[in-house]
């Protein structure tokens, strides 16, 4: 830790210490913290900046993506109140997701992402092995399955959606990423409707077999989505 993580460290501690019931020690502690901030000249702006974190993980496309895996992204996101960006790891050179988000939002949306990607992944391998073994549509057809299978699993955590993720994010990217351009997702072909509809509804009642949680795990990880079958 740098000698500034150090100091901005210590700002939130008494930011959070300023919050106590006891009157005295919440505001001794918030005269330590604005002593801190004025004799290092951090302001405000860089405390909540300093809370945003990131996490990454693994994808097999950046701007062209399927529609389902486009879909789970934005479950994801919402539910998690994080921003996701799709990019190609400068180092080697793989696709990846950044999830951002304050605290442990990132890395929970994350290990939620890899867990229910997994869980889809084998569904549709399983699909494709069994009813469209014969198909000569077999990556559309599946696709419209992954489609009702992950809308099955977003109409179960739709209530705990959030339109936004925190306003600190937004100054975040606009600080780390300022030509940032929204990720564009181009579907890939699409099996007939007749068929598709019948795939969506087979994928619709395989999503729903599968239970998502989103609870309150320990007081470092305040949003927790457990996937489970």
């Amino acid at each position: 830790m740098t000698d500034h993580a150090a100091i901005i460290a210590k700002i939130r501690k008494c930011l959070a210490l300023s919050k106590s019931a006891n009157e005295h020690e919440a505001a001794a502690a918030l005269a330590k913290a604005h002593a801190l901030m004025a004799e290092h000249n951090i302001t405000t702006e860089a405390v909540a900046l300093a809370d945003v974190s990131t996490a990454r993980t693994k994808a097999r496309n950046t701007s062209r993506i399927p529609e389902w895996q486009s879909m789970l992204i934005t479950t994801i996101w919402h539910v998690f109140q994080v921003y996701p960006l799709l990019a190609v790891d400068p180092k080697t050179r793989c696709n990846e997701i950044i999830w951002i988000g304050v605290g442990p939002a990132a890395e929970v949306a994350a290990y939620a992402y890899q867990v229910v990607d997994r869980k889809i992944r084998a569904d549709r391998k399983t699909y494709l092995e069994t009813i469209l073994k014969r198909s000569k549509a077999k990556t559309a057809r599946a696709d419209a399955y992954c489609l009702g299978w992950i809308n099955a699993i977003a109409i179960k955590v739709k209530h705990l959606w959030s339109q936004e993720a925190p306003e600190v994010v937004g100054q975040w990217l606009d600080i780390n990423y300022p030509n940032l351009k929204s990720p564009v997702s181009v579907t890939r072909r699409k099996a007939p409707s007749s068929v598709a509809s019948e795939d969506m509804c087979r994928g619709y009642l395989t999503g729903r077999e599968h239970d998502l949680n989103h609870g309150v795990g320990s007081a470092a990880t305040q949003r927790q989505l457990e996937a489970r079958s």
